[in-house]
């Protein structure tokens, strides 16, 4: 059997760039009217569509949206006095999230207004959240914001779960202070 002659086309490498190109664009322009389609109709998207909004907006411009979400994250934690906000650069150890920002509120009802604030600041920022976790009980509220996932502890559980430890503090990257 011979092969095909796609195979051996000279120009096969920048074809397939192309339509690789032409895929993503026709993928982000169908998500984006789902989106829409949603929001207009003041219906939730299905968990599935929210992710892959996450992976798609806005780095469909071409910019690098991680240190804006980080950002956007740490000042909304900031604005609800949260303490020890520290941002774990993971970038090539994991395929769950690029950093992790781990910050402490000293309350459960101090943790669930961290968790609050930084969701309505992502979503107001054109950012999807993923899914949140843990906010019923308040000691651990995980946030997955796709590229970066927030973790909102109190101070009990972030001792007893130490992130920094177990991610390493050589990728640990101080927030700074306000």
């Amino acid at each position: 059997m011979g092969s095909s002659p796609a195979a051996t086309y000279a120009g096969r490498a920048e074809m397939l760039v192309l339509a690789f190109d032409d895929l993503t664009a026709a993928m982000a322009a169908h998500l984006t009217e789902s989106l829409n389609y949603h929001r207009e109709r003041n219906l939730t998207p299905a968990p599935q569509t929210l992710a892959a909004s996450n992976t798609t907006h806005p780095y469909l411009s071409g910019r690098n949206a991680l240190p804006e979400l980080v950002d956007i994250v740490r000042a909304a934690a900031e604005d609800k006095k949260g303490e020890d906000i520290a941002v774990l650069d993971l970038e090539g150890r994991t395929i769950v999230a690029d950093a992790f920002v781990v910050v402490t509120g000293r309350s459960k009802i101090q943790t669930r207004s961290i968790a609050d604030a930084i969701t309505e600041a992502a979503r107001e920022n054109g950012f999807n959240v993923a899914r949140t976790e843990g906010y019923h009980d308040g000691g651990w509220i995980l946030i997955d914001l796709g590229p970066i996932v927030a973790h909102v502890f109190t101070p009990e559980q972030r001792a007893f779960y130490n992130l920094e430890r177990l991610w390493g503090r050589v990728s640990e990257m101080r927030a700074a202070e306000s």
